[in-house]
């Protein structure tokens, strides 16, 4: 989650592994942009401007929780239709 106050324009987000770039997907909620998951680095770029934003504790090996919902705590019941 970014914050940028004031109604400023927002820079595009990228995400980085620091040799590619992709565009990262978000919404914004007010002053709040969220991300839409982790990511090792992040480049955010407004015309000539470019600013990079790395998470050093980042673990791809990680993964999410075994239940395949966004949090440990809740349980998902597949029900009928396709898997």
């Amino acid at each position: 989650m970014l914050r940028f106050p004031g109604g400023r324009p927002l820079p595009a987000l990228f995400e980085t592994d620091g040799e590619r770039e992709r565009l990262v997907p978000y919404d914004v909620r007010g002053e709040f942009v969220v991300i839409h998951g982790v990511v090792r680095g992040l480049r955010l770029r407004r015309g000539d401007a470019v600013l990079c934003i790395f998470n050093e504790a980042f673990d791809d090996r990680a993964g999410g929780p075994a239940t395949g919902a966004a949090s440990p705590r809740v349980q998902r019941t597949r029900t009928g239709g396709a898997s």
